[in-house]
């Protein structure tokens, strides 16, 4: 019998990414509330269902929510974020820690009562800050940004529920990804639609991963031994950097982008040198991963 997985935050751009990537090898459940206001979660909500994947259509903060109902899942993956202006001063962090802290309490039970082995949580290379070394999964996080401080809070909740319950529980740390139906303003994604684009920072290096591997990462901590401590964070992300100009060549010299309207605005100076990088040793050593070729990828995606 295949592993069942349930996929919390099905239609947001990481959910349903995996649940297309991982429903040949275990059988998957998504779970949704399906804000249908937005387009692009309609179009990824449609696009499960012709996979014929699983859906529970349900709010996970809902008092509706039975904590029985969980026993069957051998892993539960959230893909939860509300990223919502997440990189923009305007992210409603009082609003957003409100709904954390009813999904964590809710989680803690959800594991106490039915023995859950697994639970991977997607978090983000934000919780690090700003630094100009590559960031280290034990690194100590100084994150700048609100989102950044609100994934470091989660992570240390989780932790501590680690320590409690007999849960299995694995934080990856998500860098600059691109995948399948993204929000249409995302960079990589602009360019695939060849829509006019803005770029502020063009010579801002950053560490670009696809969302393939993020798959093949949770397909590893899926079939992996059941841990002692019960607590692992794992970077996703390439291991190197490149700028939005040495893409946007790459793909010229490829003849994967033509006519594409390009409007790039430069800013006068550029506080940050260096975008975040992440050291991927411990997912090389440990889960036996082997590097991903981020040009290989691009080319496959376009």
């Amino acid at each position: 019998m295949k592993p069942k997985i349930l996929i919390l935050g099905g239609t947001s751009f990481i959910g349903f990414n995996l649940s297309i990537l991982l429903y040949k090898k275990y059988d998957v459940t998504i779970l949704t509330s399906l804000n249908k206001k937005k387009k692009i979660k309609k179009k990824r909500y449609f696009f499960l269902k012709k996979f014929k994947i699983k859906i529970i259509k349900l709010d996970f903060l809902s008092s509706k929510i039975k904590y029985a109902n969980f026993k069957k899942y051998d892993c539960i993956i959230n893909c939860i974020g509300w990223t919502k202006n997440y990189n923009s001063e305007k992210y409603d962090y009082n609003k957003i820690e409100k709904k954390n802290l009813t999904l964590f309490r809710k989680l803690f039970l959800i594991f106490k009562k039915n023995k859950l082995k697994k639970f991977i949580e997607i978090g983000t290379s934000f919780e690090y800050g700003n630094r100009k070394k590559k960031c280290k999964e034990r690194d100590l996080c100084n994150p700048t940004l609100p989102y950044g401080k609100l994934k470091l809070k989660n992570c240390l909740k989780l932790e501590k529920i680690s320590k409690t319950t007999n849960t299995n529980i694995y934080v990856i740390r998500v860098f600059s990804i691109f995948g399948y139906l993204d929000r249409p303003e995302k960079f990589i994604e602009s360019l695939k639609k060849k829509n006019p684009i803005i770029i502020k920072n063009p010579d801002l290096p950053q560490d670009f991963v696809s969302v393939n591997y993020l798959a093949k990462m949770i397909n590893k901590i899926i079939k992996k031994k059941i841990l002692k401590n019960n607590f692992e964070i794992y970077n996703c992300c390439s291991g190197s950097l490149i700028t939005p100009n040495k893409i946007i060549n790459f793909l010229i010299k490829k003849n994967l982008l033509k006519n594409n309207k390009l409007t790039i605005v430069k800013k006068k100076k550029i506080k940050q040198k260096l975008l975040l990088i992440g050291n991927r040793n411990k997912i090389l050593n440990k889960l036996k991963l082997p590097k991903e070729n981020f040009k290989k990828e691009l080319v496959k995606y376009f």
